[in-house]
């Protein structure tokens, strides 16, 4: 009897943190060429997947997440219920691998990860917000990356070339790989790659931010 009781305790962890909830219809993701996310006291992990709809693994006595979809763009929204959450409690958002043209993240006292997309990304950060981005080989895009009162990390998959990366900061720290120009603080920072031609640009404002480029 005590056995059963903690089978019944596994199982129902495990359907309450794994299950996919607020999935799209097939047809739905086919149409969707914009994602816009908004994360509010919380983790987000964005992870890619072979399946053909949007779906959402997470923890709904510590989150509520809410997705619509409006002509070509769905929008999520992620909400933590309590006032702090752990590192380790997080929602994984897996969006089907295909293209897309821009992906909107605006994220206030939370984390949000993202995987490595070719697409056209403006990301927004306040309040204690920390959030990383992935650039792949072969990018060809616009990044606009600004937070305030926060940190993040931009990193450069190995191969990643012909980009331009410019940082403006205001009393914020700005780490850099070994080899490209010396950062100076309160002064925009520029680095071009190859031809430059994807675009990178990041405001940072009483934050912290690190860029680094595999080898």
């Amino acid at each position: 009897m005590l056995m059963l009781k903690k089978m019944c305790i596994v199982l129902c962890g495990f359907l309450l943190m794994g299950m996919p909830l607020g999935s799209s219809s097939n047809a739905a993701s086919n149409d969707v060429k914009n994602i816009n996310l908004t994360a509010i006291n919380c983790n987000v992990t964005v992870t890619k997947t072979s399946a053909s709809d949007f779906s959402y693994e997470y923890n709904k006595s510590l989150y509520t997440v809410t997705s619509t979809l409006s002509g070509s763009t769905i929008y999520i929204t992620v909400k933590g219920k309590g006032s702090v959450n752990g590192i380790s409690d997080r929602v994984n958002i897996l969006i089907p691998e295909k293209s897309y043209e821009k992906i909107t993240v605006e994220s206030t006292k939370a984390g949000v990860s993202l995987p490595e997309l070719n697409t056209n990304l403006d990301i927004t950060g306040v309040d204690g917000s920390s959030m990383s981005v992935r650039v792949p080989v072969g990018y060809s895009k616009a990044i606009n990356y600004d937070n305030t009162k926060g940190s993040g990390s931009l990193t450069f998959s190995k191969g990643a070339s012909d980009y331009t990366v410019t940082v403006k900061t205001t009393a914020s720290a700005l780490s850099v790989p070994a080899g490209w120009p010396l950062f100076r603080p309160n002064l925009t920072y520029n680095y071009i790659n190859g031809a430059g031609k994807a675009k990178i640009n990041i405001t940072l404002e009483n934050s912290a931010f690190s860029i680094a480029a595999q080898k």
